[in-house]
């Protein structure tokens, strides 16, 4: 960056931005340390602006100490947001409508700070780049640059990707040494289609990998045209396989958590969909060359047999699930009813997503505690559906973070979550934890590392929690999606064990997106099912049982004529109910097939 470039752009930036916000509710020392600290970086900015400015030593040193200002502000601004966060949450619980107005209005004000703070920052960052032979041989600004990065990608409240301008000029960047990499070591790791470390990266270098991928996605002609051919890898260079390591992209976790950065929503939600409807209509007949393929993985014959009935057996669990959830999903509002789920069905068990069953207690009717779980297969006469006709699809599972707290009398029908909720699952003879391991995206097709979709655990996995109704409880059974089965190693490499919480889960869904991207608040019991509601007071009516067996029977005959199909079943309820009594020509995209 020449000296002239360096100080027009950050004259411009100083004219631009010299209405710089004050934190007007500020309070107590933290809002006066806020205060001050914007008054300080205004006052840098007029600086910017006197003779001295002509002095690029002069100007870097200034630039310098914005970065340690911002940095400071980025920091006290987002803890600030938190702790007004949880007093407007306290002020909601309380019932207090006047302390939630004010905890609001701090909270607008903290927030449009944090966005003039975040462009600011995004500019100094640029301006930083521009100047490479200064940036090199500063410490404070390398700092400034990585910690801006990582805010980028790990804070809820900063998150973006790198725009354009910023990729090229991080492609003419020499001799510094960034913790995001260079734009050649970011080509070079996705031409490798090898993502099973990619939670080991520092977050500045997934936050280049993602912002890349999202902006080769959009229009890779373009962004290859625009780099220095000495970045390219050779096959690229001459011309040869472009689109090899490129044409599944969309479904790296580097573009889906680009594309919940930029919460693109309606991609998002209409992928998510496609790979349950890839899972659950894809075939276990295989071809020889995917065949070989699992050999190389070191599976034997035995074993791919094992997998092909796993997931013949998963797919009609799910159906079933599904099914139930058309039924009677319901998700719980801010103050605490809950409606009929509005979303299509496939949300509900994506992006982390769990739900609840209520079952009701045991009466004169339903006397068998497990009628729930045969129906859907995962007991047997109420014993774990272990059988061989089904590969051992269902299996016991050691530990589960999730459990029911269920006392009728004291109306408590509560899900808990953490260490203490798996222990309490562990010890509570009524409470069985079992596991589903599934083929998330397509039994037999590659995953993004290449490898091919199995229901092996790395693939996605169904955690079930089952406790049993009595006589005097109810009992419930919980349905969670998960992205990896316990102690299997992850695609994108999450370790999986007892100590997993909410709050260190792997950020990635299976089916697309990231955990931030479920719908609805997604807190603890957030969706559920209340199978009493399926009972009619008509004694003549059909029980909850029976209501759903009926359900699937009109689905899979509806399926048999063409005028339903697995995209209806993953829609919206209106989409389905509609299919259900539908009588014309099903106009629904792709193919349906099943080999079942």
């Amino acid at each position: 960056m020449t000296n002239s470039q360096v100080k027009t752009k950050s004259r411009r930036h100083a004219t631009d931005n010299s209405d710089t916000p004050t934190y007007k509710s500020a309070s107590g020392h933290k809002g006066t340390k806020i205060n001050d600290n914007l008054q300080a970086f205004k006052r840098l900015e007029s600086s910017l602006r006197s003779k001295d400015s002509l002095n690029p030593v002069y100007l870097f040193g200034i630039m310098q100490e914005q970065a340690t200002l911002l940095q400071t502000l980025r920091k006290d601004v987002d803890e600030n947001i938190k702790e007004k966060t949880k007093d407007k949450n306290k002020a909601k619980d309380t019932g207090n409508p006047e302390k939630m107005k004010k905890s609001k209005q701090k909270l607008d004000e903290l927030k449009l700070v944090l966005k003039d703070i975040n462009s600011q920052s995004n500019e100094l960052m640029k301006n930083f780049l521009k100047a490479p032979q200064q940036l090199s041989q500063s410490k404070e600004a390398q700092e400034f640059i990585n910690s801006y990065m990582e805010s980028m990608y790990l804070s809820k409240s900063i998150r973006g990707l790198l725009d354009t301008e910023t990729i090229k000029l991080l492609t003419k960047l020499e001799g510094v040494n960034l913790k995001s990499g260079t734009i050649k070591e970011a080509i070079d790791y996705i031409y490798k289609q090898d993502f099973t470390k990619w939670l080991d990266l520092p977050p500045a270098k997934r936050l280049l990998i993602s912002s890349f991928v999202s902006q080769a996605v959009d229009n890779l002609d373009a962004l290859l045209d625009a780099l220095p051919r000495s970045l390219l890898p050779e096959s690229i260079k001459s011309g040869q396989n472009i689109q090899m390591p490129f044409d599944k992209l969309n479904e790296t976790p580097a573009y889906q958590m680009a594309l919940s950065y930029t919460k693109n929503m309606p991609e998002i939600r209409e992928y998510t969909r496609r790979q349950w409807q890839d899972t659950l209509t894809s075939s276990t007949e295989l071809d020889s060359i995917t065949t070989n393929a699992l050999k190389k993985e070191g599976y034997n014959d035995e074993q791919i047999e094992n997998l092909k009935k796993q997931h013949k057996f998963g797919k009609e669990l799910l159906r079933k699930l599904f099914v139930l959830m058309h039924e009677g999903l319901k998700e719980r509002t801010d103050n605490g009813d809950y409606q009929p789920w509005t979303e299509n069905m496939a949300t509900a068990l994506s992006h982390g997503g769990r739900i609840n069953i209520r079952i009701p207690a045991l009466n004169e009717t339903i006397d068998n505690p497990f009628d729930l779980t045969d129906w859907l297969g995962i007991t047997v006469d109420g014993k774990m559906n272990s059988s061989p006709e089904n590969g051992k699809a269902i299996f016991k599972r050691s530990f589960g973070t999730h459990y029911l707290t269920i006392d009728n009398a004291k109306g408590i029908f509560e899900e808990k979550g953490g260490q203490k909720a798996a222990v309490r699952a562990k010890l509570n003879s009524d409470t069985q934890l079992f596991g589903l391991n599934l083929a998330a995206g397509g039994f037999g097709k590659q995953d993004y590392n290449g490898k091919v979709i199995v229901p092996d655990g790395s693939h996605g996995h169904m955690f079930i929690g089952f406790r049993k109704p009595t006589a005097k409880n109810d009992g419930g059974l919980q349905i969670g999606v998960e992205t990896t089965g316990p102690g299997v190693p992850s695609m994108v490499g999450y370790k999986h064990n007892m100590f997993s919480s909410e709050k260190t889960a792997n950020p990635l869904s299976s089916f697309g997106g990231s955990k931030d991207d479920k719908h609805g608040v997604g807190k603890l019991d957030w969706n559920r099912v209340t199978l009493s509601e399926l009972d009619s007071t008509d004694k003549n009516s059909p029980s909850w049982l029976n209501k759903l067996k009926e359900k699937d029977d009109m689905f899979q005959l509806q399926r048999s004529k063409g005028l339903a199909n697995i995209y209806t079943l993953l829609g919206t309820r209106d989409e389905f109910e509609k299919r259900l009594n539908f009588d014309g020509v099903i106009d629904a995209p792709d193919d349906d097939a099943d080999d079942d």
